[in-house]
């Protein structure tokens, strides 16, 4: 989504039913957060959880929560909830890149590398895992001339 896709979005057009409006909610505040609008996908995320709390939506929060405290300088909170995202096993590589991008922020190296695996391992079909399979090469050469 665009910038300015994303400001004509309008919550009061998402479905009343509250399991469903969550879903949308959590896909608003999680592209909101790419887009660097931290303050707009805060208030895109729902107040009260449904009764369905289903493994779909779980990890639709945890991607939110995720992709929201990336952008607000808490790359420890991200990577926790990147880490919760791995553990589940959720196939999205552009988290997973992400989460490489934040643990060479803060100079994990081994806990990069272990993201790009997961990107390669889980979302082997997408991009995100040729991207992927590049940073892992080029970690390697990294090694290979040190």
């Amino acid at each position: 989504l665009s910038f300015e896709a994303l400001q004509q979005v309008s919550i009061s057009d998402f479905p009343k039913d509250h399991y469903t409006h969550c879903l949308f909610s959590y896909g608003l505040s999680r592209g909101l957060s790419r887009c660097g609008m931290g303050q707009m996908a805060k208030t895109a995320l729902p107040l009260h959880l449904p009764k369905r709390f289903t493994p779909l939506l779980k990890s639709k929060r945890l991607l939110a929560a995720a992709s929201l405290s990336a952008i607000s300088d808490r790359p420890e909170t991200a990577l926790s909830h990147f880490d919760d995202i791995l553990a589940l096993r959720i196939r999205d590589g552009e988290a997973y890149i992400k989460a490489s991008q934040l643990s060479r922020e803060i100079a994990e190296k081994e806990r990069s590398l272990k993201f790009l695996h997961a990107a390669l391992e889980l979302d082997p079909e997408s991009h995100w895992a040729k991207i992927a399979q590049k940073k892992i090469q080029k970690a390697k050469d990294n090694t290979l001339e040190t």
